[in-house]
């Protein structure tokens, strides 16, 4: 199965192909297959060809004035259901840039849907497996294990929330399902994001789920599992020590509030508008849960989205790579 690989020059193997953009393949047919709609399943697929994101300087960053070097630990990205290893290249570019290997699996609710799902071919077993064919790859010589660090969008969040063993650079959760992150019980490092306009948010508590803001007082007053709460994206490990558990919630009112797609690349999110904004009509009319793909079509909030959570990511991973 496809895995697209982030890597700092200086630990790139030779053997891996350099790639100068991203090939972005949408598959109408088969998201409508997994939607439950199979009679749409002669829709087309697209491929895209997006370029590099390009990396935001460090400078100015509260942490350095450098982006401190990870020489060479490893991170995987866990897209989310119908969702792309691409989904955060702007973001997997940045963390590259600072010295990680970046690995983003294509797992089988992709929207490109490459290969047949079949038994055993769970999310935790392709991370295991990536996580592997990586270490075999760019292992150090010495036999001195790298350091692994997680994060996922959405259901993507779930995975890097549970996977299985020691992710000492920390787990992020971003567009998570909140109270489940609050409950989390790993020692690792944890960095939850969510959003109060996030639809999938409002999904949930109109199935009894409360509010991002009320599991968070509810998890202050248990205090099962203290967390950190920043109250900006700007302050989010922007001073240390850093918090082993920190929690970052876009609230009505800050400058921006992304939406459940918000938080994906822009580049990502414009091909898919191409692509898929003329059926949005159809899908309304089939009571679809669009994930916010309508609103984010008119907000446009990605690129004022990552110029905030783009850098607490790599403050977050940078924080626990130096400690």
């Amino acid at each position: 199965m496809p895995v697209a690989v982030w890597c700092p020059e200086e630990v790139l193997p030779e053997a891996w192909p350099a790639a100068d953009s991203y090939s972005y393949t949408i598959d109408i047919g088969r998201i409508a297959t997994k939607l439950k709609v199979g009679w749409l399943g002669w829709l087309p697929s697209k491929t895209f060809t997006l370029a590099p994101a390009g990396v935001p300087p460090w400078a100015g960053e509260p942490l350095a004035s450098e982006a401190p070097r990870a020489g060479g630990d490893c991170l995987i990205f866990a897209h989310g259901f119908l969702g792309s290893p691409y989904d955060l290249a702007h973001a997997c570019e940045a963390l590259a840039s600072d010295g990680f290997v970046v690995a983003a699996p294509e797992l089988p609710e992709s929207l490109a849907a490459s290969y047949e799902a079949r038994e055993g071919v769970t999310r935790e077993a392709i991370v295991r497996e990536t996580q592997a064919a990586v270490e075999a790859s760019v292992g150090d010589a010495s036999g001195i294990s790298r350091r692994w660090g997680i994060f996922g969008h959405s259901a993507g969040s779930g995975t890097a929330l549970t996977q299985p063993g020691v992710f000492a650079l920390g787990r992020a959760a971003l567009a998570t399902s909140f109270g489940r992150g609050l409950e989390a019980s790993t020692p690792d490092p944890l960095f939850l994001v969510a959003s109060e306009a996030d639809g999938c948010n409002a999904f949930m508590q109109a199935n009894g789920a409360p509010s991002p803001a009320e599991a968070l007082s509810l998890s202050r007053v248990s205090g099962s599992h203290p967390f950190s709460t920043f109250e900006s994206p700007r302050a989010a490990y922007a001073e240390p020590p850093p918090p082993r558990r920190g929690v970052l919630l876009f609230r009505e009112g800050q400058e921006v509030v992304p939406y459940h797609i918000s938080f994906l690349w822009e580049a990502s999110n414009e091909a898919m508008f191409e692509l898929l904004g003329p059926l949005i009509p159809l899908a309304k009319a089939l009571n679809l849960f669009l994930l916010d793909f309508d609103k984010e079509r008119d907000a446009r909030l990605a690129a004022p989205t990552a110029a905030l959570l783009v850098p607490a990511l790599r403050r977050f991973f940078a924080a626990f790579a130096t400690t």
